[in-house]
């Protein structure tokens, strides 16, 4: 499971790198709770 945290630092390395192949695997960000999201 991705924290919201680690989640926002890959994405500033992506903007970087421009590899976004990472993204499939989402955050659970309970901010959101009713996204469809796995533990």
């Amino acid at each position: 499971m991705t924290t919201f945290e680690e989640y926002k630092s890959r994405c500033h390395e992506s903007l970087e790198t421009g590899d976004f192949t990472w993204l499939k695997n989402l955050p659970y960000d309970t901010r959101f709770p009713n996204v469809n999201q796995t533990p």
